[in-house]
């Protein structure tokens, strides 16, 4: 007989965090022109790094049933994270493409405004019915599923309608 494969998956990960004041003031960084982050110095030994914590995490990967209907995709999100935060997740990470069909064609009705680095549902105006100017449902309630439970969402991504283009966009929302 064959089983259904379960849609709540948990990868449990230790994490070690440093502390940016053990190792970058001890081995400062340079902010080079491609804005990536490099050591001065090319070797790191753990002597270099004195305040390392480790930190037991649960980690929830979903993959979920998606519809057409985007309305049903939301709330099946929704439950899917909620039972994340029941069995003890931190940290949740949807599908790609979780709130329409994967299908390039599709994302045009599908794509919404999504809210831009540092905004928070406090930024979020629920009395414009200007498309323009409104996100839209499904970053509305990973925001609110964060700050809810208190769990780091990865948004899989969705697409997003920015400036007359689509993209595919990942949203990555902190619970504050």
């Amino acid at each position: 007989s064959s089983k259904k494969a379960s849609s709540l998956a948990f990868a449990p990960t230790t994490t070690s965090l440093i502390s940016y004041k053990s190792f970058g003031k001890q081995k400062g960084f340079n902010n080079n022109n491609n804005n990536n982050m490099t050591p001065h110095s090319s070797s790191t030994s753990a002597a270099d790094v004195h305040d390392v914590q480790q930190t037991k995490n649960r980690v929830a990967l979903l993959q979920l049933p998606v519809t057409s209907d985007k309305s049903k995709n939301i709330q099946t999100a929704k439950d899917y994270i909620q039972k994340a935060y029941e069995s003890g997740a931190q940290l949740c990470v949807l599908p790609e493409i979780w709130n329409s069909p994967y299908a390039t064609s599709a994302f045009p009705e599908y794509a919404e405004q999504l809210p831009k680095v540092g905004d928070s549902l406090s930024s979020v105006d629920d009395d414009d019915d200007d498309d323009d100017n409104s996100w839209g449902k499904s970053s509305i309630m990973l925001m609110e599923m964060a700050k809810s439970t208190n769990m780091y969402i990865v948004g899989g991504s969705i697409p997003e309608r920015c400036d007359e283009k689509i993209y595919n966009t990942c949203l990555i929302i902190n619970p504050s």
